[in-house]
């Protein structure tokens, strides 16, 4: 596993590449645990994270156990994000 560069160890299991990885994300972010998480309204000014040039105004929902974790969620998403506001959603 030294000489390969691409391999990473996360909590025991071994991901090589991008494509691993982004699948662990995905599978990992949405319940925590068997609990559900909370939906937020996010609203602000940016972009999407593949998108080059200027930021626009968004609105999406958000899932996040609270809403510090809601905002790291929408970095999944979304780059250059401002005037941020978040709602709970119903």
């Amino acid at each position: 596993m030294e000489n390969n560069r691409n391999a990473k160890v996360m909590g025991g299991l071994v991901l090589v590449g991008f494509a691993a990885l982004a699948y662990f994300v995905f599978k990992s972010d949405k319940k925590l645990d068997g609990v559900a998480l909370k939906k937020y309204k996010a609203s602000f000014i940016g972009r999407k994270n593949d998108a080059i040039g200027k930021t626009y105004k968004i609105s999406t929902i958000v899932e996040g156990n609270d809403e510090n974790e809601a905002k790291l969620n929408l970095y999944n998403r979304y780059d250059l994000i401002t005037n941020l506001k978040l709602k709970k959603s119903k």
